[in-house]
């Protein structure tokens, strides 16, 4: 019986917090994110219980590789679960923190070196982010890799740099280019 007290909690824990928070958990709450349906109606339980019953294949099936390559190739950013529910996840407000100059030195002298990663968001930067923290966490390039390529793509970049170098060079020159500062 504790066992079930105490291993039902977490296992329900993004189901639970998306369903009563209106689409946030509190780490999502934190960071401003939110997950929203794509045709604009507020999301329903089902929703939420097909993100939740597809994650273990996303995220924890090869180490998140699942949901980076399909977050990496859908125009919108989602992961499987999302594409089978309609949803997506948003940025409600901007963040002012430490957080988002992650792998970011703000060196005042420093000369982007791609043009066009203005056409990039915020979104796109979490996204960069994430790929370069499941290969240093993991050792998986998959991610990396993939983003890589799409983002060569979109920028009409031509390079053989290395995916890594490649997307944090990408961080710094969205960070320089877009800094007020």
């Amino acid at each position: 019986m504790l066992f079930i007290f105490f291993a039902v909690p977490p296992f329900l824990y993004q189901l639970l917090f998306e369903s009563f928070m209106n689409g946030q958990s509190p780490g999502m709450k934190s960071r401003g994110l939110k997950v929203i349906r794509i045709d604009g109606k507020e999301c329903n339980f089902l929703d939420y219980f097909l993100r939740w019953v597809l994650r273990p294949i996303d995220v924890i099936m090869f180490y998140g590789g699942i949901a980076m390559v399909t977050i990496a190739m859908t125009k919108k950013g989602q992961r499987l679960g999302d594409l089978l529910a309609g949803t997506t996840i948003i940025k409600l407000k901007k963040q002012n923190n430490l957080d988002n100059t992650l792998f970011v030195n703000s060196e005042n002298n420093y000369v982007p070196v791609f043009s066009g990663v203005d056409k990039l968001n915020d979104r796109d930067m979490e996204i960069i982010k994430e790929a370069i923290k499941v290969y240093e966490t993991t050792g998986n390039m998959i991610p990396a890799g993939e983003l890589s390529k799409k983002i060569k793509t979109a920028l009409n970049i031509q390079t053989q740099m290395d995916p890594i170098v490649l997307l944090r060079t990408v961080l710094k020159d969205y960070y320089k280019t877009t800094s007020a500062f």
